[in-house]
């Protein structure tokens, strides 16, 4: 490889870390517009990428990431009031920019997508800020840095197959020191397997970084408005359990957003809050993590699922009388089972819940679901913190 495509994978590499929590900040402004220390990251992330463009002579990127600094070059200075409209022409721009680094990555070019209307929509913005009005109170507020996570120290990227490549080195260590039978380097390959297992560690908030985007999307789509509230994101698992679980988060929550949690006058009707909400929490046992994805929707109707488990032949009459409820909830896991009596562009209530469970058990996982009525519905996971290369 040359110096220039490692300069080039580097630069794709860092935007799109970038990108992803780009999206994470202005999926939290939405909800907390006040915020200088996440409009002072939105700015350093295009800003930084528009830097990089120039050097590498990326000219359509770079047009397009100096239009979006100008929009947060507003924002920053409370020019710009943050809203609705802001946010939805700032996520296109992360989309385009990604269109464009896909492009870049593949063929090293920028592609031919045309982003003159992204373009219009984004200096439109920029020219409507005179009119305004005053800055909001917090404008004058000096833009910290937004806050970093403690006690994870300093970090270096190393590629998936070096870490596979060392695995089989210390497996062959290992058999050779079974031939010498030596009590110090087997104390040393133990420790030296032990340093590697943990290069393949990542926190499992990194398959959760784009999932906040599909929340914010759905629901303005579904006319629901909905609350994320996450806990254990810093908690570490196999990189390999990483990538396997964004499509799982994403898989759950466009479920539990289209099926689950109720509309906001469906709410209010009975007695819950308008605003529903969607958890992820993460936590460590012995050998193991646990990852819960619940929402306070209106639950799984039990009753539903029996009767169409019946009407679809996977269980006579009589014998789903003596099933409890937590069996029948389990008939969602079949193949392709559904309660939904029309299909949904976005998704239904237990179709596709078959691939997820097949998906954690590929990991050597275990899924469960519990559901209460009215209440809502938690898939409970359980997947390995280490697995080795070829699992």
């Amino acid at each position: 490889m040359s110096v220039d495509d490692e300069l080039v994978r580097e630069f794709v590499l860092e935007s799109t870390e970038r990108l992803d929590q780009f999206e994470i900040d202005l999926v939290s402004l939405e909800r907390e517009p006040a915020s200088p220390a996440r409009i002072a990251s939105l700015f350093r992330a295009i800003h930084t990428i528009k830097g990089t463009c120039s050097f590498l002579g990326f000219e359509k990127l770079e047009s397009l990431t100096h239009a979006g600094e100008n929009v947060l070059s507003l924002l920053r200075d409370g020019a710009l009031p943050f809203g609705t409209e802001v946010a939805s022409a700032l996520l296109r721009l992360g989309d385009a920019v990604r269109e464009i680094l896909a492009s870049v990555e593949a063929r090293r070019n920028e592609g031919n997508a045309d982003l003159s209307e992204l373009k219009a929509t984004l200096a439109r913005l920029s020219a409507s800020a005179a009119a305004a009005g005053a800055p909001p109170a917090w404008a004058a507020a000096p833009a910290a840095d937004a806050p970093r996570p403690a006690g994870r120290g300093s970090r270096v990227r190393v590629e998936v197959e070096v870490v596979d490549e060392l695995v089989k080195l210390v497996d062959e260590l290992d058999a050779a020191r079974a031939e010498i039978a030596s009590p110090r380097l087997a104390g040393l390959a133990a420790s030296l397997r032990e340093c590697v297992n943990r290069l393949r560690l990542r926190p499992i908030g990194d398959a959760w970084s784009r999932v906040s985007r599909v929340v914010r999307d759905l629901a303005l789509e579904c006319g629901k408005n909905v609350r994320v509230e996450t806990e254990g994101m810093e908690t570490e698992v196999d990189c390999a359990v990483v990538e396997a679980l964004r499509d799982t988060f994403v898989h759950l929550v466009r479920n539990a957003i289209d099926h689950g949690i109720e509309t906001p006058a469906v709410r209010s009707a009975v007695g819950k809050s308008a605003e529903g909400r969607v958890g992820i929490r993460a936590f460590r046992i012995p050998g193991s993590v646990v990852v819960e994805v619940s929402d306070d929707g209106a639950g799984i109707d039990v009753a539903r699922v029996r009767a169409k488990a019946i009407e679809r032949g996977l269980v006579d009459r009589y014998r789903a009388d003596d099933l409890t409820d937590r069996e029948i909830v389990g008939l969602i896991l079949l193949p392709g089972f559904s309660t939904a009596e029309t299909v949904s562009r976005v998704s239904g209530r237990g179709v596709g819940l078959d691939v997820v469970k097949c998906d954690v058990e590929k990991l050597g996982g275990t899924l469960e679901v519990e559901t209460h009525a009215g209440f809502g519905t938690t898939v409970l996971m359980t997947v390995p913190v280490t697995r080795s290369p070829s699992g």
